[in-house]
């Protein structure tokens, strides 16, 4: 579960970083505002989904997928340690590097969302305490008495009185009419989940930051469109407005982006065809992220195909039964060519009855310390390996890495007692699916 959501954040962010290079790059500078929204927002939304998509089962699959092989797919389980009272059979691995991934990066999507649910209340909060008014086009706007910047939020416009007085020539109140009128905040709202979900991701926080940027040249934009507005006194405006205090939230802020890049912005002729024809460029953008989305974690494992056999302690240690990493052993894969094509992965690999914990259940009933081992001093690790049918039962249990015969022996009756697994599948149709359990005898 934790390498599956782990893969899935690994895709996530070379999607956007891919999205937000080229935008940055190639279109970040042209004028049609509305156009670059648009693809921001697609951008955003694609990061999120490409990652998700099942591509086998839409048709598309890498090329090391598409090949077909006869193999049977091999997973490591857990190494399980036994000891002389079997009541302490256990897993020895404790939190594996996926899991500790996983609670640092779930903190980090907690501390996010934490932060825009204070930001929300603290919105609440002031837009209770300001007194309400109804803006020239008829939206709800609220004053507050302290000195907050203006911005719109959810279709609530929020300034201070200064910012409604008669030097400011009702241009504060024009610009965040335009955020709400334009529904700013709802592509805001999005971005704050992207963030949220790619924290620690540099190119989520950039495609953020152009969304914002787009916003704002929207916003300025729609105000100099207005009958009677002076260029100049807008801009001289702006100047006076952006020394004042800033407010971090989730909302269209009138201080939020560079004043140098607004002005530029506002001064500059619209962008020609030329120009317009730079968004061709996204075409092969997107088909890279579709590429990535594809093929990255669904190929064929190199290391594995090198490396048939179980070399060392550390390969076992670190493996989980919950992985979509395969494995293959090319001469089992020989003795079932007739009836045995599948995939270099399995998409949905078999399940103990009870999952991990039933497994573990399992063992500690059944496993026993061969009470000659003990006597004798005997302990090792063994490696044993068995196939989980297409039915779920098990077969072709055999020693894959030896201890001592006494172990081994113990090993394989244990292999051979477990009870029907729910199988593995690929496109829905199940497969055989091999495994190796490591036990490892000991004394405490």
């Amino acid at each position: 579960m934790e390498i599956t959501i782990l893969l899935y954040l690994f895709k996530a962010c070379l999607c956007s970083a891919i999205f937000a290079a080229v935008y940055g790059l190639l279109l970040r500078k042209e004028t049609f505002h509305r156009l670059n929204r648009t693809i921001l927002l697609a951008s955003i939304a694609a990061s999120l989904v490409l990652p998700a998509v099942n591509w086998n089962s839409a048709g598309i699959s890498s090329p090391a997928l598409g090949r077909e092989r006869t193999q049977v797919v091999t997973t490591v389980l857990n190494n399980i340690v036994v000891t002389p009272d079997s009541e302490n059979v256990r897993s020895a691995e404790g939190f594996s590097t996926a899991e500790l991934l996983m609670v640092l990066y779930l903190a980090g999507v907690f501390f996010m969302f934490a932060k825009n649910g204070a930001v929300a209340v603290y919105i609440g909060k002031t837009i209770r305490k300001s007194r309400k008014m109804i803006s020239p086009q008829g939206r709800r706007m609220y004053v507050s008495r302290k000195k907050t910047p203006s911005f719109c939020w959810m279709g609530r416009i929020v300034v201070s009185e200064d910012d409604v007085a008669p030097d400011c020539g009702g241009y504060i109140v024009r610009h965040e009419e335009a955020h709400a009128s334009l529904g700013h905040s709802i592509d805001l709202t999005l971005a704050e989940i992207f963030t949220g979900v790619l924290w620690f991701w540099p190119s989520a926080w950039m495609l953020k930051r152009y969304l914002k940027e787009v916003h704002e040249y929207e916003a300025d934009r729609r105000v100099l469109e207005t009958d009677g507005c002076s260029a100049r006194t807008y801009q001289m405006l702006m100047i006076k407005k952006v020394a004042g205090p800033r407010l971090y939230n989730a909302a269209s802020c009138f201080n939020y982006s560079s004043l140098k890049k607004r002005i530029t912005m506002m001064n500059k002729k619209d962008s020609g065809r030329w120009a317009l024809a730079k968004t061709l460029c996204l075409i092969p953008a997107v088909g890279a992220a579709v590429c990535l989305a594809a093929c990255v974690g669904n190929g064929e494992n190199k290391s594995a195909e090198n490396n048939a056999e179980v070399k060392d302690t550390a390969t076992v240690d670190n493996s989980k039964a919950e992985t979509t990493v395969a494995k293959f052993d090319s001469k089992v894969a020989a003795r079932n060519s007739e009836t045995d094509t599948v995939m270099d992965k399995c998409e949905v690999m078999p399940k103990f009855p009870g999952g991990e914990s039933g497994m573990m259940k399992f063992l500690t009933e059944n496993v026993e310390y061969p009470k000659e081992a003990a006597e004798k001093g005997i302990k090792g690790k063994v490696l044993v390996e068995f196939v989980v049918e297409r039915d779920g039962s098990i077969n072709e249990v055999k020693i894959k890495k030896s201890a001592d015969p006494i172990l081994d022996k113990e090993a394989m009756r244990i292999a051979k007692a477990m009870p029907k697994w729910k199988p593995g599948t690929i496109d829905g149709k199940a497969v055989r699916v091999k495994y190796v359990m490591p036990l490892t005898f000991t004394y405490n």
